[in-house]
């Protein structure tokens, strides 16, 4: 045998180890893509906490000015609820049902909230910014436990 020459159980050896370094990799960005999908503006929150008309959620992911997250629950009009970040310690909520027929608007991309069913426009504060709507969408009153991290709801 010279020294060229690779047995046959060596090769299948490097096989087997290239192959389980490579689903090392591909485990290792799994498990960090979505951590870095939450940085780029959306993040989902599933720590949250519902007695009566008052909702406690957790946004600890939500680590800078402007990012979002669409709770798990509903409001009382049936419809998703959005949590926009304003600055450090102050967040707003939003209901996502659209002022104009009631469809329920598509999660906040960038600065804008759409409406799928008529293409009505509005900006993270709720304000329209392009009809058929005429009306903000409801925002909820907001308080920050900074201790905990939490942002308070009042569903009212």
């Amino acid at each position: 045998m010279s020294q060229d020459t690779v047995p046959a159980s060596d090769a299948s050896r490097r096989e087997f180890l290239g192959k389980c370094a490579s689903a090392f990799q591909l485990a290792a960005v799994g498990g960090i893509l979505p951590s870095l999908l939450s940085s780029c503006g959306q993040a989902r929150i599933s720590t949250v906490k519902r007695e009566g008309n008052r909702v406690e959620a957790n946004v600890a992911l939500l680590v800078a000015d402007g990012m979002t997250a669409v709770l798990d629950i509903k409001g009382p009009d049936g419809k998703g609820i959005v949590i926009i970040r304003v600055a450090p310690e102050s967040y707003t909520a939003l209901s996502m049902r659209c002022t104009h027929k009631g469809c329920e608007v598509a999660p906040p991309e960038g600065n804008v909230i759409v409406c799928p069913c008529h293409d009505s426009r509005f900006d993270l504060t709720g304000a329209v910014v392009k009809p058929p709507a005429t009306e903000p969408l409801k925002k909820y009153v907001t308080s920050y436990k900074a201790d905990s991290r939490v942002v308070v709801i009042e569903l009212i």
